[in-house]
């Protein structure tokens, strides 16, 4: 026996056959790949859908993502197919016109790692019925209390959308004007602003993070977290989107300046608006350069020369640095961080700051329309710059402006704020002719009053009843009232 062991080698040497060998290679070969393919069809996941709007039209181009991973777009018949590796846990809908949908997805969703979601997306912009002579001039939505702290509102459909504060924790919730709670969402960190994206998707921004808000029907949620950087970088610049184009809005130093970038998909930005006042951002150079320099507050440099931090100053305003240069807490951190004992000086930078240029990107229909209130014009134009109209204004020189231009999302019509003496106006202006077309008074608004948007020909804003009463209220004026 041990013998023929030891002869074995050489027996199996002499009996091998080379194209025995050969075939039995590529059958092998052959035989992986299909198990390698059935492998791999067998852990792909399949989810299929249609995705409507609240009309039940069918909606095109709309994009569907899962987990981050796998992502498609709907066809001519808002038909999709999402194919992933691994069973996908939570999908996100996004189409422009329409608010953000997120949806979890149950295991017990899928049969043979098939699953069908349809969607139902709801508009930014519902039809909502035409304003009615309301019984009371002003009403009161939401009361502050001792334990509760309104920070900020927005609009959806006929609801309100509240960022709060009720004790230790904050919420966002979505409410009906009545006060009744359709849903709400606790969120983590200190969130203080509710910002309304180039897109019509909500955003809540906190001390470093930023969540986007997804809305379906009368349910809220919000999507990953992202840095704050972020939201700065990106999603607050972008102050108009028409189209495949958005229009992007950067500021000067402290805002003495603002300009305007137009990026389409796959080309370069295009700068196609400049608005600066000359004098008032030599002025912000010379305190600029008086703050870093310790210089007393009775001396003021009238041209700005090179210091240690001028370099930086003048590269990041060219676009070559980091810092934001409209924000005076941004740029300080920016170029120096020893020099927040001048008290005095940073009132000044901060006047200069609040005296800003105002030009101001505003969406009527298909036309964008830019106020330039530097030089008193109106300039219409369409996505592709054609039939550019430039329009002399002049509305903005009348005694208590308030550098403050309202839409009402649902009739277009732009008014300007105006305080007088007797309290607050409102003059509708022509997005034609930049002309005053009427004079609205809404005196009865609290003074201390901040945060307006117009929606149907309702102003809505946070307010003090008065100056002896610290908590705040959400108002609602009906602007055509006549008494």
């Amino acid at each position: 026996i041990v013998g023929n062991i030891c002869r074995f080698p050489a027996i199996f040497v002499a009996a091998f056959n080379y194209t025995f060998f050969i075939k039995y290679m590529r059958f092998l070969f052959a035989f992986l790949l299909v198990l390698a393919s059935h492998i791999r069809s067998s852990q792909t996941w399949f989810v299929s859908g249609v995705i409507r709007g609240e009309d039940a039209a069918p909606l095109v181009g709309a994009s569907v993502v899962a987990d981050d991973r796998c992502s498609a777009r709907t066809d001519s018949n808002g038909f999709y197919v999402l194919r992933c590796d691994r069973r996908p846990l939570a999908m996100t809908v996004r189409c422009v016109g329409y608010f953000t949908q997120r949806v979890v997805l149950q295991p017990d969703a899928f049969a043979n790692q098939r699953a069908e979601v349809d969607w139902v997306l709801d508009s930014q912009n519902p039809t909502i019925p035409e304003v009615t002579i309301a019984a009371k001039p002003m009403e009161s939505l939401v009361s502050e209390d001792l334990n509760t702290h309104l920070f900020d509102f927005g609009f959806v459909g006929e609801n309100l959308l509240l960022l709060i504060r009720e004790k230790r924790r904050y919420w966002l919730r979505l409410m009906t004007e009545k006060g009744r709670v359709l849903s709400q969402i606790e969120l983590s960190g200190t969130p203080t602003l509710l910002h309304r994206s180039c897109t019509g998707n909500f955003h809540v921004i906190g001390e470093q993070y930023g969540w986007e808000i997804a809305l379906g029907g009368d349910h809220v949620d919000t999507l990953s977290r992202y840095a704050k950087t972020y939201f700065t970088r990106y999603v607050q610049p972008c102050a108009q989107q028409l189209g495949e184009q958005y229009y992007f809005q950067s500021h000067g130093l402290l805002n003495q300046s603002v300009q305007y970038h137009v990026f389409s998909e796959g080309q370069k930005p295009i700068k196609i608006f400049e608005v600066k006042d000359q004098s008032g951002e030599r002025y912000a150079l010379g305190a600029v350069r008086d703050f870093f320099s310790n210089k007393p507050i009775i001396f003021r440099t009238q041209a700005f020369s090179y210091s240690r931090y001028g370099s930086q100053l003048e590269a990041a305003m060219f676009g070559e640095g980091e810092g934001n240069l409209g924000e005076l807490e941004s740029m300080l951190g920016f170029v120096c961080h020893e020099c927040y004992d001048q008290i005095h000086r940073l009132s000044e930078l901060e006047v200069i700051r609040r005296d800003s240029v105002y030009a101001p990107l505003l969406k009527i229909r298909d036309t964008l329309c830019l106020f330039d209130h530097v030089n008193g014009r109106l300039v219409r134009f369409s996505p592709q710059m054609a039939g550019l109209e430039v329009t002399p204004i002049r509305y903005f020189l009348e005694k208590g402006w308030q550098k403050l231009l309202l839409v009402d999302e649902q009739s277009q019509r732009i008014y300007a704020r105006f305080e007088r003496q007797g309290g607050m106006m409102l003059k509708e202006i022509s997005p034609h002719s930049g002309a005053v077309l009427r004079t609205l008074d809404v005196s009865i608004a609290p003074y201390l009053s901040k945060k307006f948007k117009l929606r149907n020909g309702m102003l809505y804003f946070i307010g003090q009843p008065n100056i002896n009463q610290p908590n705040q209220q959400l108002y609602r004026i009906n602007i055509f009232y006549n008494g």
